[in-house]
């Protein structure tokens, strides 16, 4: 599709951000370090020839150097040759000197690249000059290569060096074939990230006109993708096009335009026609936020939302949400406005209206006059952007935030609500997450400053008579009790008395509100329906597919990159085709930038049926390779997190997702690539620990511990498992049962007693009388005074604390236990943990601190 004029692309520049790659055309003109031009294309492959061929030619005779002529003007190949003849070290220093200290020449129009913010700009390009373009300007610029990635930094540009960098020439170019297939290959995290982001923004390719090969690249990574993102379109900047078949193939694809100028042209036109403006809602709305204010209001609308369908905003416009019981308390609350921000954490079992409760309550505070705000993820380029947008609103303005599946985002919130809380009059930040996912992070909530109120609030399946109530209220007047009317004598309406709690207690023996829901629309259960319906959507091919995104789902990671798809199953990824999936199963699946989820994953888990016990294994496996190099240990990306998620083993284990020797096989294939992680080897260190192998767990931890020095989570692993290993001993009778005991109970009492990791206090303080309660339980002595002493003195500063349930009940039974052995010194001040209300009743072991 050409375009003879500019309209479409400047709208498209102006609606979003798009992301930049740059080939060998946009260095024209610049100069290197010597003064000369540089070489492209042809040119450069020539210049290698003319050096390494002519001025220091190999041992060899005429005839082969005859036939090397024959490939002068092809880059590849004369590199391809180098290699073979063992010389790539000697043309890569060539190719540095050639390449390095790039600045412009003549008319310099190259720095126009400057006055758009793309979203991100890649380079297959090894030389320096974009680097020297934003550092003449005094403008900070993010370099990744092969050796410093994965981490982008606020307020500033980032540059992704696909084909190599003169300035780390050790970790090699891009130039020559096996060059090319290494580049390629899976574990890539460079051409990763680049995937990812060519499969979610708009894109131009710019600089192509020398290396028609640059053209092929984005090509091919379209076509391999299998999916046809109609809501991203890609500029192919170039005055010409000579491949026949790759004009062709950009005609035929709707969202492919030919924009037919030249570098300059193309640098000129953004400088000149594209003003970005500083409407920072805009920006916002790139990164994928919502202004519900924004949204229009659908005429006649049709909810799906009692079919199971994902909650629409037009849901709420026409009020087809049925209330949550005690929402309106929960908004009430926040309006009272007892601090400057107002955190509201809704949690529970994934698939059980947490969105729609949320979603209900920015709705609400809408109607009260905030500016609401669905957020897609807080990265952090979508810190930068909020930052921007908060401080240029008016003091006196409120603003509400929604963010979904934000457990492993809680720290970064509150340091956020702490940066910004006096930018406006009230700030309300409502979050989703499963229970194991904010039971995980919801530390990070206690003990908050006083400019921050905390509002927990937990959303249940479980149908109790009042949202029975509601629920039956709301399908009755919208006309939609469908095969609940069975339970209606005939000619008389569902609002009679006896209709009425005939209905009601139908609803109560479902149990759970999908189940209420799929019987008012289907006539059956969930597991009933989608047992059937499975049936007719069947795929031999894609069943396994399903599976893995399930599994995912209870380990909490509830979407995947669409470019990691394929490689979740690796036997068939060859002959995956992503849009395919989506057609084979349309009612569950969703995609939304870049990501695809499985729809009600709760639920399917029961349905669906697993092929081989390996294939969670394997595709953890592939998950997790696919975020190396994508993220720093620590960072908030999105890459972090689901490599966390991947990795707990906890969690693998309490829903029995892989055997012991499956969990062992899936850290084994990945410590080669994860050798460098901390969180990686306390995870594998649990692994060994939660079936008795405690000499193999310490050796993770001390690996641990090398890497990360100063982690709370490695000290306080490393001291646990010195205990687990003395009560190991005791129990199978070593005489160094006490004295590795009572050395992980000096590890543990220094990190108790260490002001460095008083954010882990707690939970060190209840994993002590945990370990020393058992210790002396499997002895048959009472616990020893001097040990009575110091828990008495750890567990007396937790009341002046926020607490959660499972410490609470920690002292409880510490003070019982003292009462029952009369040594009543050791109750002192104790006796208030029965007047205290826990602000986290914790219903499973997942307490996961960071550092």
């Amino acid at each position: 599709m050409s375009i003879q004029d500019s309209k479409f692309l400047k709208t498209r520049l102006l609606q979003r951000s798009a992301a930049l790659l740059l080939g060998a055309g946009f260095s024209f003109g610049a100069k290197n370090l010597g003064g000369n031009d540089l070489p492209l294309g042809t040119g450069l492959a020539e210049k290698l020839y003319n050096h390494f061929y002519v001025e220091c030619p190999p041992a060899r005779d005429a005839a082969y150097i005859e036939n090397v002529s024959h490939y002068k003007k092809d880059l590849r190949k004369i590199c391809s040759i180098l290699r073979s003849e063992n010389r790539q070290e000697i043309r890569d220093t060539y190719l540095s000197n050639i390449f390095s200290g790039c600045h412009l020449s003549g008319k310099q129009y190259q720095c126009k690249i400057r006055s758009y913010a793309w979203d991100t700009i890649f380079t297959l390009n090894i030389d320096d000059l974009v680097e020297n373009i934003f550092a003449d300007a005094g403008t900070s610029l993010c370099v990744w290569n092969y050796r410093e990635n994965g981490e982008r930094r606020p307020h500033t540009q980032t540059l992704i060096k696909l084909h190599g960098d003169i300035h780390s020439p050790q970790d090699g170019f891009v130039f020559d074939d096996e060059e090319y297939s290494k580049f390629a290959s899976d574990n890539n995290c460079l051409l990763k990230e680049f995937a990812h982001v060519f499969l979610s923004k708009d894109m131009v390719i710019l600089g192509s006109e020398f290396q028609e090969s640059d053209i092929s690249f984005v090509l091919n990574l379209y076509e391999s993708a299998g999916y046809k993102n109609s809501d991203c379109h890609y500029f192919f900047v170039v005055p010409r096009i000579n491949d026949i078949v790759l004009r062709n193939k950009i005609e035929n694809i709707d969202n492919f335009h030919w924009v037919e100028m030249d570098t300059e042209m193309f640098l000129t036109f953004v400088s000149e026609e594209i003003v970005q403006t500083t409407n920072d809602r805009n920006l916002l709305k790139e990164r994928g936020a919502v202004f519900v204010d924004e949204l229009p209001v659908q005429e006649n609308y049709m909810s799906e939302i009692y079919s199971g369908k994902s909650v629409q905003y037009d849901d709420f416009f026409g009020e087809w949400d049925i209330i949550y019981p005690n929402q309106k308390v929960l908004i009430q609350n926040a309006l009272k406005r007892h601090a400057p921000v107002t955190i509201i954490t809704l949690f529970g079992k994934p698939y059980n209206g947490k969105t729609v409760v949320a979603k209900r309550c920015l709705m609400d505070l809408k109607e009260n006059g905030y500016i609401t705000i669905e957020i897609p993820h807080m990265e952090h380029n979508v810190y930068e952007s909020l930052s921007l947008y908060l401080s240029r609103l008016p003091e006196e303005s409120n603003v509400a935030l929604l963010i979904e599946n934000a457990a492993y985002q809680y720290e970064h919130i509150v340091i956020f609500a702490n940066e910004h809380f006096s930018i406006v009059n009230h700030l309300v930040i409502i979050t989703t997450d499963s229970s194991q996912n904010h039971m995980g992070r919801s530390h990070n909530l206690l003990n908050l400053p006083e400019q921050i109120e905390w509002l927990d609030f937990k959303v249940s399946e479980r149908i109790t008579p009042e949202f029975a109530a509601k629920i039956f209220y709301k399908l009755c007047v919208k006309k939609r009790l469908n095969n609940y009317l069975k339970c209606c004598r005939p000619m008389t309406h569902p609002t009679e008395t006896n209709n009425m709690y005939r209905i009601l207690d139908e609803m109560l023996k479902a149990e759970d509100i999908i189940n209420v829901l799929y019987f008012s629309s289907e006539g059956k259960f969930f597991r009933e329906y989608y047992a059937d319906w499975f049936k007719r959507h069947r795929s031999a091919f894609y069943d396994d597919y399903l599976y893995v995104l399930a599994g995912l789902g209870k380990l909490g990671i509830s979407a995947v990159p669409l470019h990691v798809l394929p490689q979740l199953v690796p036997l068939k990824a060859a002959n995956f085709r992503t849009d395919d999936f989506l057609e084979c199963y349309p009612d569950i699946l969703e995609v939304q930038n870049g990501y695809v989820k499985l729809l009600r994953s709760r639920l399917m888990g029961e349905v669906l049926t697993l092929h081989s016990s390996d294939t969670l294994q394997t595709g953890l496996h592939q998950l997790v390779r696919y975020t190396i190099g994508l993220f720093t240990e620590g960072d908030k990306s999105e890459a972090y997190e689901i490599f966390q998620k991947a990795l707990r083993v906890k969690r693998i284990r309490h829903y029995s997702l892989l055997s012991p020797d499956q969990t062992e096989h899936l850290f084994v294939s990945l410590e080669k690539y994860c050798t460098d992680i901390s969180y990686f080897r306390v995870q594998y260190g649990l692994s060994f620990q939660l079936v008795g192998r405690f000499s193999e767990a310490n050796n993770q931890f001390l690996y641990a511990q090398n890497i990360r020095p100063n982690s709370y989570q490695v000290a306080h692993a490393l001291a646990k498992n010195r205990m687990e290993i003395g009560l190991d001993d005791l129990r199978h009778r070593r005489i160094s049962a006490d004295d590795n005991f009572q050395l992980g109970c000096v590890e543990m009492e220094n990190i108790i007693s260490s002001p460095n990791y008083s954010r882990g206090y707690s939970y060190s303080v209840h994993s002590y009388f945990d370990m020393v309660k058992k210790f002396y339980q499997v002895k048959g002595q009472v616990i020893p005074i001097e040990k009575c002493e110091k828990l008495h003195s750890f567990f007396r500063p937790l009341l002046e604390m926020q607490i959660d349930s499972r410490v609470q009940n920690a002292i409880i039974e510490f003070l019982r236990y003292c009462q029952h052995l009369n040594i009543p010194q050791y109750c002192e001040g104790l006796e208030k943990v029965w007047k205290i209300k826990p602000r986290i009743i914790m219903e499973e072991d997942y307490i996961d601190i960071e550092e």
